[in-house]
């Protein structure tokens, strides 16, 4: 952090259907100096919603931080399962 109060990441995201369809984020994190220095500075806890039908996705994940240009990512498979349906 070299004497900023806060780290600065930007995050950015995909989750991609079996037909190549996707929906995406984008969002600014500001991380103050304790959360980011926790656990040796490795990890930082965060959640994003992305409204998705039910279905398998793929989800790609990448983050930038501001200050040093370092970068990261990660990829996962999800499976959204249909709830609710009516029992016939």
């Amino acid at each position: 952090l070299d004497g900023k109060q806060q780290a600065v990441v930007d995050v950015l995201g995909v989750a991609l259907d079996d037909r190549g369809q996707f929906s995406s984020f984008k969002q600014k994190l500001e991380i103050p100096r304790e959360a980011a220095l926790a656990k040796g500075g490795r990890f930082v806890k965060w959640s994003q919603s992305l409204p998705l039908p039910p279905g398998l996705y793929q989800v790609r994940v990448a983050v930038r931080d501001r200050q040093s240009g370092r970068t990261g990512s990660a990829i996962g498979w999800i499976e959204i399962p249909r709830v609710g349906s009516p029992k016939k």
